[in-house]
């Protein structure tokens, strides 16, 4: 038989298998002394404990008034203990107590009806609670409450001690109680309602509007309830818990002065969007000048500043052109002097001092309308009535507004609404004497000061308004005591308007100063609120450092640092050492090491700063946004991006890079009070634009200089030093300063977005970010800027002819000097020709954002689709 290879090999492999037995394993110890006990393992065991019978145990109990637990009523029993167990000085009604548990026994199948009849009480006993709150008092509840709780000690004694089942169920309740109000700042005056948010919250946040556990007439008493309460930031807190289930039925609306309610709540909490869209939808319905007025206003604290223009001209257009609520003014033009925006500002400026003109004035004592009583209106004609009365303007509104111009140097407009207020019909000495003091121009060394400025400005019709003017500065000075200032220490007075508007904290600092040498004192008072001397303590440091004491400004932080306590009373803590005061010492260090060329004097400065951070750890001072701004300052001028990307993750609230070392983990104590404001935003933005100019974007080079070659070592070197990288990028930032935070950048920090967006080359999001800026904060790009995005492009052109030459067979063997500058010669004739980058005198932005899709088209066309993403991710479709 012949057998081939193939088979012959797969005969042999089948000889050679060898089949195995599992070993088993033995039960009996190879080691003697188990070996010999190894049987007693597998007897059965007995184990013998001595304790007393369950009837014993039972009768002890008893005596100590203990009852057997029913599984049927006992919960509804146990959550009527809890209920009963509030820290609120007011007993409950016992019948009503009463009836809730016989009507929650009744009710033992039905678990949503019973689940309503609780709703009931706890809304029954919240509605008391307001109405007591409302007729006695803040104060006088807050201190019937901290009789209660005196009274309520006994309760509270020793855990060990407790000898009965009553007492028991105290300590467990008053433990659910502190752990329910254990993030609470200070106990609340309205426990029960805060209870009843507790329900409502938990409702919305599982999102059970629609599953039948309380009724929506339910939660309309609820909205109702909330809508009396005399606390404003718990009445909107109700407002927006209970509105929010009502419209999460789906099928409900309120009418529209309810939903005004609703809507001041949603903008309190910062949801705009959702407000936006009540109001555009309910706009031509309602059609009243009140409707319009509270759209301006969600406008205006959404910071969709262009959208306020339009609404504020479809308002005048529809209601007059003479009169727009004095509030809104006030903000509108606030907003605009921020964003820079002086046109827009000076025409609201003319239209609030016409307004003044036509409808009078009224001292601000004088309330327009009694906001502290509840108002019940029989139907929407009358409730109409009632929000479209015009409110005159008050000394106040100019205050703000004279403040408002100073902040913007618009010296000749503040100074001119001063004139117009001090000639107000029926404007007294002593009012205007008080408006002096709130501008704190009585800190002026003499009023000529002051004088000497308004005839510069105003050379005509200023003699009646500067006599009264100058009496009423008369009056300030002798009711702060300043004209008894001796004639030595007056050169701490101002010898400038200017600079008392500018330096609200020298001027704190200066009114001190003179309150101090007008009653001899030698020593800091620690008198006033805690804030107030917190920031006495920050100017002090201030002063101190300007003049380089630095051992006595150390000195004070040191004693600050520990809890000072009132010298009357021991037990009192006063306050402490704030990042406010730890920001000064940082400024002040980086100040001195960017100033001085000395290495050894440059690593002291950088030394004093790290070992103050490692103080704020250690002693658990919580950050702010002054302090992480000074800190980001810091470490981007010295190069330290490390330092800079741990803290700015942190406070984006993403994870650091595990391979470092995060020593700023500690700053997630910064969201307790999550404030990122403006200026602590520019810091991030400058961050980022310093650690994306020392990576490649990819461009390539489009132009060769004589510094080329040290300026690609020194990029190489300082990039080698960066181990922290960003971790997001400009796109998440933007959405969530804009969106999330609500920052409103002015121009110079848009110029600064711009351009760190051009620079990483990300074309398909510039659209977005522009129409962002003018649609929605109402700025325009300015001519910087749109120059900026086009030398961008044009570079792109640039690289883009320089591959092509590159690519080409016959221009290959040229060198890179000369193969750029013939592409830089092709895209300028490309320009000249009209063919690319076109150029428009009337709308620039709209040319400028044609060559961004024109290029896109034309080299990216893929990346078209992410135009329309980033529309979407701002909310501009």
């Amino acid at each position: 038989m012949i057998i081939s290879r193939a088979a012959n090999s797969k005969f042999r492999a089948l000889s050679l298998i060898r089949c195995y037995r599992k070993r088993v394993k033995s039960q009996i110890s190879h080691v003697n002394q188990v070996k010999d006990r190894q049987n007693d393992l597998f007897k059965p065991q007995e184990v013998k404990m001595r304790a007393e019978s369950p009837d014993s145990v039972e009768k002890k109990l008893k005596k100590l008034g203990f009852k057997s637990l029913e599984e049927s009523g006992s919960s509804e029993e146990l959550f009527v203990d809890y209920l009963n167990s509030s820290p609120s000085p007011f007993k409950k009604s016992r019948s009503e107590l009463d009836k809730l548990k016989k009507s929650g026994a009744e009710n033992q199948n039905d678990a949503s009806n019973r689940m309503e009849l609780l709703f009931d009480f706890m809304l029954e006993e919240s509605e008391r609670e307001i109405k007591r709150l409302d007729s006695m008092g803040p104060v006088q509840m807050q201190k019937l409450q901290n009789q209660h709780i005196e009274a309520q000690r006994g309760f509270e004694g020793d855990r060990r001690n407790i000898n009965s089942e009553k007492e028991l169920e105290r300590a467990i309740f008053k433990d659910l109680e502190q752990a329910s109000n254990a993030q609470d700042s200070e106990r609340s005056l309205l426990p029960n309602t805060e209870r009843m948010f507790r329900v409502l919250s938990d409702l919305n946040m599982r999102k059970l509007a629609s599953a039948g556990i309380i009724s929506p007439d339910q939660m309309v008493g609820a909205f109702e309830a909330s809508k009396v309460i005399p606390l404003r930031n718990i009445r909107l807190r109700g407002v927006l818990l209970a509105g929010h289930l009502i419209y999460s039925l789906g099928r409900v609306r309120m009418d529209p002065v309810n939903e005004s309610f609703y809507i001041e709540a949603l903008v309190y909490y910062g949801f705009y969007k959702k407000a936006l869209e009540l109001f555009n939808s309910n706009r031509r319905k309602v059609n009243q000048r009140w409707w319009y007025e509270m759209g301006m206003m969600i406008c205006l604290r959404a910071n969709h500043l262009a959208q306020f223009d339009r609404l504020l001209q479809l308002t005048m257009d529809s209601f007059g052109s003479d009169y727009v609520a004095p509030r809104i003014l006030r903000t509108a033009i606030r907003k605009k002097l921020y964003i820079r925006d002086y046109v827009g500002s000076g025409t609201l400026t003319d239209l609030f001092t016409k307004m003044t003109a036509t409808y009078g004035w009224r001292p601000s004592k004088i309330e327009s309308r009694d906001n502290s009583k509840s108002l019940y209106f029989t139907n929407e004609v009358q409730a109409d009535q009632f929000l479209n009365q015009k409110e005159q303007p008050t000394e106040l509104d100019y205050v703000a507004l004279i403040q408002y111009h100073f902040f913007r140097k618009r010296k000749d407009e503040a100074l001119m609404l001063l004139l117009k207020l001090a000639m107000l019909p029926d404007m007294d000495k002593e009012l205007l004497a008080s408006v002096m003091w709130k501008l704190k121009i009585h800190l002026l060394q003499s009023f000529d000061v002051l004088k000497n400025e308004l005839q510069a400005s105003f050379s005509t019709e200023t003699d009646f308004p500067i006599s009264l003017l100058q009496e009423a500065f008369k009056t300030a000075q002798l009711q702060s005591g300043i004209h008894e200032l001796p004639q030595q220490h007056k050169h701490i007075l101002f010898d400038n308007i200017s600079a008392v508007a500018l330096h609200p904290s020298l001027v704190k600092h200066v009114e001190d100063l003179a309150d101090e040498l007008l009653k001899g004192l030698d020593k800091f008072e620690s008198k006033g609120s805690g804030r107030e001397y917190s920031l006495k303590i920050q100017n002090v440091l201030k002063a101190l450092l300007k003049n380089d004491k630095e051992v006595p400004a150390l000195e004070l932080l040191n004693k600050v640092e520990k809890p000072l306590e009132d010298e009357e009373n021991h037990s009192t803590q006063f306050t402490k050492a704030n990042a406010h005061h730890y920001a000064v010492f940082v400024d002040y260090y980086s100040a001195k090491a960017q100033n001085t060329k000395v290495a050894n004097d440059i690593i002291s400065y950088e030394n004093k700063i790290e070992r103050l951070v490692t103080n704020v750890n250690e002693k658990g001072i919580k950050y702010n946004a002054m302090l992480l701004s000074s800190l980001l300052q810091h470490y981007r001028k010295t190069g330290n991006l490390d330092n800079c990307f741990n803290i700015i993750n942190t406070i984006l609230n993403y994870k650091a890079n595990p391979e470092t070392d995060d020593r700023f983990g500690h700053l997630l104590s910064f969201f307790e009070r999550r404030e990122i404001t403006k200026p602590l935003y520019l810091e991030i933005w400058k961050c980022f634009a310093l650690y994306y100019s020392y990576f490649d974007n990819g461009l390539g080079v489009t132009e060769l200089r004589s510094n080329h070659g040290a300026w690609t070592r020194n990029v190489s070197k300082e990039r080698a030093k960066i181990n922290v990288h960003p971790a997001c990028d400009y796109r998440t930032l933007f959405k969530t300063m804009v969106l999330e935070d609500n920052i409103l950048p002015d121009t110079y920090f848009y110029q600064l977005i711009i351009k760190a967006l051009v620079r990483v080359r990300d074309w398909s999001y510039i659209p977005a970010l522009l129409k962002y800026m003018s649609d929605v904060n109402g700025i325009e790009p300015d001519e910087k800027s749109l120059r900026f995005i086009n030398g961008g492009l044009r570079l792109e052109y640039i690289a883009i002819e320089r591959e092509m030459l590159i690519s080409d067979k016959e221009e290959i063997h040229k060198c890179l000097t000369s193969l750029m500058n013939r592409a830089r010669r092709i895209v300028e004739n490309q320009i000249k020709a009209g063919t690319i980058l076109k150029e428009s005198h009337d709308n620039d932005k709209q040319q400028i954002l044609e060559n961004i899709l024109d290029f896109l088209k034309e080299y990216r066309s893929d990346e078209l689709i992410k135009v329309n993403l980033a529309l979407e991710e701002l909310d501009l479709n």
